[in-house]
């Protein structure tokens, strides 16, 4: 998109949002069904906001706009939009169709922190074979038979999990490739196939998945200490032996944006499941979850935005001490500070979407910046709370919730320490002997 066609959207984002105030206020609050979660999806998907990254991989910009503006209003709705791009960009990187359906991602850990979630370990796949007679099709000359073991000739026509029935495989070549190698006739006739040559087996509990509880899927990035990955997606409509969804968890902030945790018991992964694995694939998704820094800052300056109308429309309001509380000194500096912080962090999420390199990652000085500004969101709201007395701490004009959301926000993509440490080890004298 360009800058009028963004500047439309935003708009058409803006005026959808005032309309539907009181349901983003009762999605803040938990009390949506599943029709509620349906609708909502359908509505979102006309206003062509969940797939921009799938028809335009490199639009950060368009994203972090349509996040940006969204977050004024509701920061849950905002993490949604941007979580539902993020899986639409790695459905289509692996060639897959764009997800129809709210998908689930581990939108609060690092790239740092996926091999520590739960334990991954690679689990032979085996090619199906379909068993041939050689004498049958005159291709090998006829042994003297033995009683117990036959020469046979082997096409390789597939892939299937390993199972006690399988016939191991001699092949190194991919799925859909004739191979063909003599080995003992097992008996075997043949098994159904499958689309890749590795497995994952799984154990452990991954917690506090974004959108989980009304997920439709979810994608999860397995990685071990060494150095395997994958990227899976599970259908919760067809779960894979040993899989379990949680109950939804209470969250501090963003509670419009549910989460779960998803527990694995010596649960195996294969076939249709892996959308994408290898090293260019883990280079790839750490690539996006750098970038998503940039949507997530977009996010903060849209809750900063707000608190900071709240608290300057309330500062023009408010009679107190003989006069509108915005003369007084400490109130028009707080204010002044608050408006300083709120230009200073939109201005750095465009500079930073506006400077992204395709495919690669941000820069040790745009992470840092990213992680500046979630550490300091939440003093900022609190100010925001501070400007508006013992109404602050009410219900009733929102900036307690968007305090607990800007606390929330600072977990976004990691926690804040493993994210520092990722960005000093880029530092090539980091380490211990130095």
């Amino acid at each position: 998109m360009d800058g009028e066609e963004r500047k439309i959207l935003r708009q058409s984002l803006s005026a959808w949002c005032v309309r539907n105030a009181n349901r983003l206020e009762s999605m803040e609050k938990g009390s949506w069904d599943a029709a509620s979660w349906e609708r909502l999806y359908a509505e979102l998907e006309e206003l062509g906001v969940l797939h921009v990254l799938f028809d335009t991989p490199h639009d950060l910009t368009t994203v972090a706009e349509a996040a940006n503006c969204l977050a004024a209003h509701s920061p849950s709705l905002a993490l949604l939009v941007v979580q539902q791009n993020l899986a639409a960009r790695l459905h289509g990187d692996a060639g897959a169709d764009p997800p129809m359906g709210w998908v689930a991602l581990p939108l609060y850990d690092s790239a740092a922190e996926w091999p520590q979630q739960v334990r991954v370990a690679t689990t032979p796949i085996l090619r199906t074979f379909k068993i041939l007679s050689a004498r049958e099709e005159g291709q090998l000359p006829s042994p003297a038979p033995t009683p117990a073991r036959e020469r046979v000739r082997v096409r390789a026509v597939g892939w299937a999990e390993q199972t006690s029935e399988s016939v191991p495989s001699p092949l190194p070549s991919p799925a859909g490739i004739a191979g063909e190698e003599v080995l003992p006739n097992a008996g075997a006739t043949s098994v159904a196939g499958n689309t890749r040559d590795r497995g994952y087996r799984v154990d452990g509990c991954w917690g506090s998945l974004s959108g989980l509880p009304i997920a439709s899927s979810v994608l999860l990035p397995l990685a071990s200490d060494d150095s395997e990955f994958a990227l899976v997606r599970l259908d919760f409509t067809n779960l894979p032996a040993g899989v379990a969804r949680g109950e939804t968890a209470r969250s501090l902030g963003l509670r419009g944006c549910p989460i779960a945790d998803l527990t694995c018991t010596d649960a195996v992964f294969s076939g249709s499941a892996i959308l994408a694995c290898g090293a260019a694939a883990a280079r790839s998704v750490a690539a996006l979850w750098s970038q998503a820094e940039v949507l997530m800052l977009a996010i903060r300056a849209g809750i900063l935005e707000r608190s900071y109308s709240v608290a300057r429309d309330y500062a023009a309001e408010r009679w107190q001490g003989k006069k509108i509380i915005v003369e007084h000194s400490l109130v028009r500096r707080m204010l002044a500070e608050l408006y300083g912080a709120r230009c200073s962090v939109e201005e750095s999420w465009r500079g930073m979407s506006a400077a992204v390199v395709a495919d690669e990652p941000l820069t040790a000085g745009q992470l840092s910046m990213s992680l500046h500004f979630a550490a300091a969101l939440p003093r900022l709201a609190a100010d925001g709370i501070q400007l508006l007395g013992g109404y602050g701490y009410m219900e009733e004009l929102g900036q307690e919730r968007l305090f607990r959301d800007a606390k929330q926000c600072e977990m976004l993509l990691g926690h804040p320490q493993a994210k520092s440490f990722s960005i000093w080890q880029r530092e090539p004298r980091c380490t211990a002997e130095s």
